[in-house]
């Protein structure tokens, strides 16, 4: 069963774990079709944002999940497409 059975012609939210994330799984996900959605326990350490920051340069839409606003989060403030 493909992407487009399960959501037809919308974009599926992707929750995304740093596993995932560092696993270079994502690319795996057709870019137009997803957007990866952080969770709000996530830790942005360097890794975390390079992956992030590479992802988004290859066309990946990044939203933060239930994201309240904190100093050590900023860097994915500046990087994400979508706060939620």
């Amino acid at each position: 069963m493909g992407l487009g059975h399960v959501i037809g012609n919308d974009v599926a939210f992707v929750n995304v774990t740093p596993s995932f994330l560092l696993g270079g799984y994502c690319e795996a996900l057709p870019r137009d079709r997803v957007v990866l959605e952080i969770l709000e326990d996530i830790e942005p350490n360097e890794q975390i944002i390079r992956a992030l920051e590479v992802l988004s340069a290859e066309g990946y839409r990044i939203a933060l999940d239930d994201f309240v606003l904190q100093d050590h989060l900023l860097e994915l403030v500046r990087i994400a497409d979508i706060i939620k």
